[in-house]
């Protein structure tokens, strides 16, 4: 008995991610630069600059910064946001996320029921498509195929769909 039978519903129509399988394909492969999963070419990573501000952060706030950060963010980072980008927000209104999948994950748990119907464009991210699925959405795929000083404007895609909010 493997114990399949006391996972949630939810787990037993977990897939492999695709996310994954790319990243792990394409990995290792000389010369090649991969824009699934996010994996930026090695050799523009600052890693000296990196080794040092870890260096200085550890020394002058180690006992601080080593802990578990707030799952929203930390206070200090949200305050530096709003003031470069001069947001009127406040700190509670603000969720600092490890990634575009990750905010698009919030917003997904937020906004969607199992059920709702999601507009996508195709092609998509992938990661915006696993975690629709996995939320039980159902997309409708929008091919993108805009000609040069072509617009696609919401106006010209609500004629054929119908928006809940």
């Amino acid at each position: 008995m493997d114990g399949q039978d006391r996972y949630s519903t939810v787990t037993k129509k977990m897939r492999s991610s695709m996310i994954m399988e790319l990243i792990d394909k394409t990995k290792g492969v000389p010369d090649f630069v991969s824009f699934a999963g996010g994996s930026p070419a090695s050799d523009t990573f600052p890693v000296q600059t990196l080794a040092e501000l870890a260096r200085q952060v550890i020394t002058e706030n180690g006992e601080e910064i080593l802990h578990y950060g707030a799952s929203g963010g930390e206070d200090v980072l949200k305050e530096a946001i709003i003031s470069e980008e001069k947001l009127e927000v406040d700190l509670d209104e603000m969720q600092i996320c490890s990634g575009g999948a990750n905010g698009i994950y919030n917003a997904i748990r937020t906004f969607l029921d199992p059920g709702d119907k999601v507009v996508c464009e195709s092609p998509a991210f992938l990661g915006s498509i696993v975690t629709f699925e996995a939320a039980g959405a159902e997309l409708i795929p929008v091919e993108i195929k805009v000609r040069i000083n072509e617009t696609l404007t919401s106006s010209r895609l609500v004629r054929r769909i119908h928006p809940v909010f």
